[in-house]
């Protein structure tokens, strides 16, 4: 499972822990596009020994004006999920943790182009993949790029996307 969690981290999960109350454990909190309701009933399923016994729901949210739909659950605390948020948060803005070259695996990396992967095709083809890595700072996403290229052997450039790294 920790190769899910970190994939996952570096894309769409959330960890959530309130900062205020430290005797209050951490919670994964699991959103995907209602395009991806296989994907995200396949991972309802796989977590179903921590999450809640609340069934998955809809939420929507709109961002400049445009709208989504995504389905959500989220796990129960546990004393476990500190590790992670303690490892991707600092002052609770998700981080890319120093290290992370260790714990990337196949299977992690996987999981977070499940989340945050697209392709660019020509003539049908794939040429190119992305990673939306929008909510990390350049200096995090050059390191991404650093550990892609030494651990997985992938040539890799960062874009922009309105002045957000990929």
């Amino acid at each position: 499972m920790k190769d899910i969690i970190f994939g996952k981290t570096l894309g769409d999960l959330h960890i959530s822990r309130i900062k205020d109350r430290p005797n209050i454990t951490a919670n994964l909190v699991f959103r995907q596009s209602i395009i991806q309701k296989d994907y995200f009933y396949y991972l309802y399923d796989l977590f179903k020994l921590y999450r809640t016994d609340t069934e998955p729901y809809i939420a929507e949210s709109e961002i400049s004006g445009k709208k989504y739909i995504a389905l959500q659950f989220a796990t129960r605390v546990f004393p476990l999920f500190n590790y992670y948020h303690d490892l991707f948060y600092i002052d609770n803005i998700k981080v890319v943790p120093y290290g992370i070259d260790k714990l990337l695996t196949p299977r992690a990396l996987a999981f977070w182009f499940m989340d945050d992967g697209t392709t660019s095709r020509s003539n049908g083809n794939i040429v190119s993949f992305y990673l939306c890595t929008d909510s990390f700072s350049y200096s995090d996403v050059y390191y991404l790029c650093h550990i892609l290229e030494t651990n997985f052997k992938l040539k890799c450039s960062v874009h922009s996307n309105k002045n957000n790294p990929r």
